[in-house]
């Protein structure tokens, strides 16, 4: 925390408003060094988050290290100078809840929606009245006493700050909290006016060749596919409330579900240990494990919200191993019908623990 309050000091004693700037450097000047500009930004911003912390209205101003949603698409729509608006976005591993927050131009307003990976605006009367706009009315409804989004919300910027620019842009962003009420995840979504959709643009795997893959045929033998078919089929059906549950019934879950005993490696790695090590040399993992990067990104991949939850329960990154993303590409492109076989197995749990501790040690 104090490194990134530090970048974050230092970021705002060389910001652009000209105020502060001043306000450092008359402290500089009387200190009688640089660091105290540095030293002070980060005092001030220490007690700013201790004040802002607990109320979260607010304190998603500040800008702290939080997971990113996996996605965040809008839909809106608009006639007679009114409108409303869609979000969907994807879940996070450990989010007991979310809140999708919307600027009134000063602030961002919070609503709470639970569970849910989807809220609209429509009916919600979260904005100010005409008349209320003419009365200076601050802020945005959570009292359902307003009216639907205006097609220019720059009326409302300006009542809450005289100095937003003139925009018919909204801007919304959702967060994801824990059983603690403790904001765990913030995604911002693409500003957007009345009347746009917005969804994220994924390659199209499908469409791609071999070449464009990385992928020579006959790098991976069907056997091979099977084992990565039955890995990746399992993490992709891995149920929401399993993931929340934390690692270790994920882990217990995925040895279940595929039959090869899972561990997580010190270098956060997920491990799946097959019965037959020769199977997967290809993969070039210690000789007997495929090792998988724990984030799997919404790139395109069916249920991008599940395999990036089911990763994140396990460790969170921002990247996942190249060897498990070639393998699955080739595995898209190469469908079988082996998903169709991937519980006819005969799990035996103590043969398999001895085969991992030979594996691990």
């Amino acid at each position: 925390m104090k490194k990134v309050l530090t970048q974050a000091a230092l970021a705002l004693s060389r910001g652009k408003d000209n105020r502060i700037k001043a306000f450092f450097w008359r402290i500089a000047k009387y200190k009688g060094s640089k660091k105290a500009i540095i030293a002070t930004a980060y005092l001030l911003l220490r007690i700013i988050y201790r004040l802002l912390k607990d109320n979260s209205r607010y304190a998603e101003v500040v800008t702290m290290p939080l997971e990113d949603l996996s996605f965040a698409d809008v839909d809106s729509s608009v006639s007679n100078n009114q409108g409303s608006f869609t979000l969907k976005w994807g879940g996070v591993a450990n989010a007991a809840g979310y809140k999708v927050w919307l600027s009134d131009g000063y602030l961002y307003n919070g609503y709470d929606v639970g569970e849910n990976y989807e809220w609209t605006s429509k009916d919600k009367g979260i904005w100010p009245t005409n008349q209320e706009i003419i009365n200076g009315f601050k802020g945005l409804h959570h009292d359902n006493k307003g009216q639907e989004l205006a097609s220019n919300p720059y009326e409302v910027y300006k009542v809450n700050n005289p100095n937003f620019a003139n925009t018919e842009n909204y801007y919304a962003r959702i967060t994801a909290y824990d059983a603690n009420g403790e904001t765990i995840a913030l995604q911002n979504a693409t500003r957007f006016s009345l009347g746009d959709s917005i969804k994220e643009k994924v390659p199209d795997f499908e469409a791609m060749t071999n070449e464009e893959l990385g992928i020579k045929e006959g790098d991976y033998s069907n056997d091979e596919m099977e084992v990565v078919e039955k890995i990746y089929t399992a993490v992709e059906e891995i149920p929401e409330s399993v993931v929340n549950s934390g690692e270790s019934e994920t882990v217990e879950w995925l040895e279940k579900e595929t039959g090869y005993p899972v561990a997580v490696t010190n270098d956060e790695q997920l491990q799946f240990y097959v019965e037959d090590p020769n199977q997967i040399s290809t993969f070039g993992v210690a000789g007997c494990s495929i090792a998988i990067g724990y984030a799997i990104v919404s790139v395109g991949f069916p249920d991008a919200k599940i395999l990036k939850a089911a990763m994140k329960a396990l460790g969170g990154a921002t990247k996942f191993a190249k060897q498990f993303y070639i393998s699955y590409k080739y595995y898209a492109k190469k469908r079988t019908k082996a998903a169709a076989l991937k519980k006819d197995y005969q799990f035996n749990r103590e043969e398999s623990k001895i085969r991992y501790e030979k594996c691990v040690t």
